[in-house]
């Protein structure tokens, strides 16, 4: 998994390594400044948690996709809860200060590090995909994949 910000910082796993995510998408409508900061939330006294969720859903290369703000790091996973298809950007981030915050999905409390995608809670389930994100020195974001999707090709696209 490759994380950006703003600066040149970058974390590299062996699952990247092994099929990198090199195809970088724009994400539309959709900028820095957009994502709910839930750092700065904590900052502030006030829960990391809102009532419309945590995170910000998009589709991008025909992936639904949960973004996640930590200051000026952005996350992406998975939008939809392996386990019963709940919304992962709707969950509650636990550990926010902690190297590997966790989303904790809304239907059944399923937990996933945000940065690996490995489950916490329970054991033996699911993980999620994450995807590495880019930001602009504009704010605006920019995913990258490991293949195009077939509607890529089309002329809606």
């Amino acid at each position: 998994m490759l994380r950006s910000t703003t600066t040149s910082s970058s974390h590299v796993s062996m699952e990247t390594k092994k099929h990198p995510k090199n195809l970088w998408f724009p994400i539309p409508k959709v900028s820095l400044k957009d994502l709910p900061d839930l750092l700065a939330r904590q900052e502030q006294g006030l829960s990391p948690s809102q009532e419309d969720g945590c995170g910000v859903r998009v589709k991008v290369n025909d992936t639904q996709v949960a973004l996640f703000r930590r200051g000026h790091e952005v996350f992406a996973t998975d939008a939809i809860c392996p386990h019963a298809g709940g919304p992962l950007e709707m969950g509650d981030i636990e550990d926010l200060c902690l190297p590997h915050p966790r989303v904790i999905c809304p239907h059944h409390h399923y937990k996933f590090d945000i940065i690996t995608g490995q489950n916490v809670f329970p054991r033996n389930a699911p993980s999620i995909e994450v995807y590495p994100i880019k930001v602009g020195s504009n704010g605006s974001l920019f995913i990258a994949f490991d293949h195009m999707a077939s509607s890529c090709f089309n002329d809606e696209f």
